[in-house]
């Protein structure tokens, strides 16, 4: 989801991707 990267552009990258992973992985989730 770019959109996640786009909305928080002063977060680190490496904190962005583990955001990013966190949310793909809640996605399987439910």
């Amino acid at each position: 989801m770019p959109l996640a990267v786009d909305k928080m552009p002063h977060i680190p990258p490496i904190r962005t991707c583990a955001e990013y992973i966190t949310s793909s992985l809640e996605s399987l989730h439910l």
